[in-house]
């Protein structure tokens, strides 16, 4: 059972809500000790999204589908500006989140900020980021949310 992922009979229906953008730091709730989850605020890419890019720039026109979605985010993740100037991993610019549209199913975001820490919530309001991957994506009008990162793979 550790495959699968239960969904509360409540919340079955109600229709899709992107968390408050964030103001502060996120902190435990002082009545009872509990952390929210990570709010993450970036550009939203299903595998569709993902695919369109790719043939949009004409890469892997012979991959099917999912390696071709593996491979652009690699690429993506070359492109971005500020990981030429540090070491960070690049698997830290992605985040699994819930789709939007549906009751179930993922999409991958690429992260601008989050709510972690106080350099990483000044990220996610740095228009210079922002640009520089609108940049990146060039004709597609991919607009940046918040989201709720999903940490429950299993």
């Amino acid at each position: 059972m550790s495959g699968l992922k239960l969904i509360d009979p409540a919340n079955i229906g109600k229709p899709f809500r992107h968390p408050v953008p964030a103001r502060h730091v996120r902190h435990p709730i002082s009545c009872t000790g509990q952390i929210l989850p990570v709010k993450v605020f970036g550009f939203p890419f299903p595998d569709r999204m993902l695919d369109a890019w790719a043939t949009y720039k004409g890469l892997f026109p012979n991959a099917d589908l999912q390696n071709r979605c593996v491979l652009v985010t690699q690429i993506i993740s070359m492109m971005i500006p500020w990981l030429s100037f540090c070491a960070c991993d690049a698997s830290l610019l992605w985040a699994v989140v819930k789709m939007p549209q549906e009751d179930c199913g993922m999409m991958s975001v690429l992260i601008v900020g989050t709510d972690e820490t106080e350099e990483d919530l000044q990220h996610a309001y740095n228009q210079e980021r922002i640009e520089a991957i609108r940049q990146i994506l060039g004709d597609f009008e991919i607009e940046p949310a918040w989201y709720w990162r999903d940490h429950d793979f299993d």
